[in-house]
């Protein structure tokens, strides 16, 4: 596999190599490669996460569950007035 890189990667690549810490571009590409696929597994778990939490939601509401516009303000204003409570007062 060959692969071409703007001037400005393969530059920022070639100091990367350098400082001693990979032994050639390759091995760079590679360690970037890997943690590109972690990013990608984490990122693919969450949106899971997200859409199941959505089916929920949505499942609850369709039970005749959800809250009431009004329900949903006073939580959220109880919420925000607790989040207030909590943060430190600042100097004067």
């Amino acid at each position: 596999m060959n692969l071409s890189l703007t001037p400005e990667i393969e530059k920022w690549v070639n100091e990367r190599v350098k400082t001693g810490r990979y032994t050639g571009a390759s091995e760079l590409v590679r360690e970037a490669i890997r943690r590109l696929m972690d990013y990608e597994l984490v990122q693919e778990a969450a949106r899971g996460k997200i859409e199941a939490a959505i089916d929920e939601a949505h499942a609850s509401i369709q039970r005749g569950e959800g809250l009431t516009p009004e329900e949903f303000e006073r939580r959220h204003q109880q919420r925000k007035a607790e989040h207030l409570k909590k943060k430190p007062a600042k100097a004067a």
